[in-house]
């Protein structure tokens, strides 16, 4: 099966869900109850992203959350009356009544179906223009056109919601693909929707795609194709305001051959060298804006390959994608870029806990702690700021409250929440052997004070540790006791170093043995190959 195909049906399954959903067909709503002091603030968290993501990351704010269902839903509502999406329209109202009449439901918007069938009515009008123009392109054989056409339809699919069709026209423009910058706006698109299925496979094959084309491709070029579509109906007045530019008309051109006239052959070198430095000072800001946008480009592919990891479990590869990152990509400018995607307060905290689960004492140092560009993206979150110094400065109990405090934060991240229990087992877990490692012995009350836990809640810690063989001990459930067996480093080293020289001295006497037997002729060398006698 192609990759094409089973992305398709990857996005037609997303679709069917949504189609259940609308029927009345969807399991029961999985719900987070955030605590009264709880300090996850949804307006706030939500105003860091744009485009489908933020309206997606408000539907399942509403869908995860009973407290926060009725609020979010309004909000996605309010974003989705202003696009193309029908359905996910509806679905919105889905969700929000889906518990039941809520006080003061009276004064809620209601559905308008008015503006659905109307807005449904605009997108069959579209999509047919837009197919008679790629016919219209196809029959003339314009290669260009063709993929312009494809694309302009993936963009009204994806905009409708009609996730597999975009999948399927955005592939279809690679065959007419014929420079970098095509194959890079091809997969962008690709990796944008697959992203929003999480269909992390195909994301990571096209990121790497994206990737191989990076050093021929020119964002100058790609911004001015981008622009010409919009200002192709600006061309007879560009036309006139080039021949003023010029002289041709007005007092301008007057001056400029009074000028001439007068300066005579002098101001003409001066003016020819003026326009040679200004021409090779246009030249250098075009080269260093083509260079600044290639390394924004690699960071947003990094980013979403690092997201990859993250989607599929593999969280020491994640953290380390995203901790090679350079400190400007926390900044605005390039935040809105990705901002379709995550935030940077999403990348602090995604690595903090990836790192915190995965790395070791001395990594965290150097990586995280003391690392001045990743400094930038904590600015953003702060609480996973604190989660780093806690757990770094041993103090697991601190660490473990901070995770307790925002638990709503961190279930309710659409891409997060799934992996919060493994990632938070896999801390502790780390945690606790760093504890455990400088004791022969330890009373289990004294690894629940340091963790703050009771006995009734450490036990089945520590008898886990070592049913997983990650330490290596018992638990002494009459005495209260966990005791280690721990390896003795320096015996093994001396022990390691006795094993290496015997082996060096046996290899030595062989040696020395053969050297003797060669020096007194009992070993003879052939000098050809033996012919028998009477041959």
């Amino acid at each position: 099966m192609s990759a094409s195909t089973s992305t398709a049906e990857h996005a037609t399954r997303h679709d069917e869900q949504i189609a259940h959903a609308l029927r009345g067909e969807d399991a029961a709503l999985q719900t987070v109850t955030p605590e009264d002091d709880d300090p996850f603030d949804w307006e706030s968290y939500i105003s860091a992203y744009k485009g489908q993501t933020q309206i997606a990351r408000l539907l399942h704010l509403a869908e995860r959350s009973a407290a926060l269902r009725l609020v979010c839903s309004q909000a996605a509502i309010a974003l989705l009356r202003q696009g193309q999406d029908t359905k996910q329209y509806l679905y919105a109202f889905r969700i929000r009544d889906s518990a039941g009449p809520a006080s003061g439901a009276e004064h809620l918007q209601r559905v308008d179906h008015a503006w659905v069938q109307q807005v449904d009515l605009e997108n069959e009008k579209e999509l047919e223009k837009l197919d008679i123009e790629l016919r219209g392109y196809q029959n003339n054989m314009i290669k260009e056109s063709i993929r312009m056409g494809h694309r302009d339809l993936a963009e009204h699919f994806r905009a409708t919601g009609r996730m597999s069709e975009a999948l399927q026209c955005y592939q279809k423009t690679r065959e007419f693909c014929s420079t970098s910058e095509h194959v890079v706006e091809m997969c962008l698109g690709v990796i944008e929707i697959s992203l929003e299925l999480q269909n992390y496979t195909n994301v990571s094959t096209w990121v790497s795609k994206a990737e191989g084309v990076l050093e021929t491709y020119n964002p100058n070029a790609a911004a001015a194709s981008s622009s010409a579509r919009k200002t192709s109906g600006a061309g007879a007045l560009s036309s006139s305001a080039s021949v003023a530019s010029k002289g041709g008309l007005g007092s301008g051109g007057d001056a400029i051959g009074a000028l001439f006239r007068s300066g005579g052959s002098s101001t003409r070198e001066e003016m020819a060298r003026a326009s040679t430095s200004a021409t090779s000072a246009a030249a250098r800001r075009d080269q260093a804006t083509a260079d600044r946008g290639v390394k924004d480009l690699a960071a947003r592919l990094s980013i979403t390959a690092a997201l990859v990891q993250l989607g599929m479990g593999n969280f020491e590869k994640a953290a380390r994608i995203w901790l090679g990152l350079p400190g400007d990509v926390a900044s605005t400018r390039l935040a809105a870029t990705y901002a379709h995607i995550m935030s940077p307060a999403d990348i602090a905290l995604y690595t903090v806990l990836s790192a915190l689960a995965t790395f070791d004492r001395r990594r965290l140092k150097s990586a995280l702690v003391d690392s001045a560009a990743f400094a930038a993206f904590l600015e953003h979150s702060p609480h996973s700021r604190a989660i780093l110094e806690a757990f770094y400065a041993c103090d697991y109990k601190g660490g473990l409250q901070l995770l307790q405090k925002w638990k709503t934060r961190h279930d309710l991240d659409i891409h997060l929440g799934p992996h919060v229990p493994t990632l938070k087992m896999m801390l502790i877990t780390r945690m606790m052997q760093q504890f455990l490692h400088s004791f022969d012995s330890v009373r289990v009350s004294r690894v629940g004070d340091a963790f703050g836990w009771t006995e009734a809640q450490t036990l089945p810690e520590l008898i886990g540790l070592v049913q997983r063989g990650e330490v290596e001990g018992r638990v002494d459930l009459r005495r209260g006791v966990m005791e280690l067996e721990q390896r003795d480093k320096r015996q093994e080293l001396f022990e390691e170093a006795i094993r290496i020289g015997e082996k060096r001295i046996s290899a030595a006497k062989r040696l020395l043995l053969r050297l003797e037997m060669i020096e007194n002729g009992l070993i003879v060398r052939g000098t050809g190959p033996t012919v028998p006698r009477g041959a």
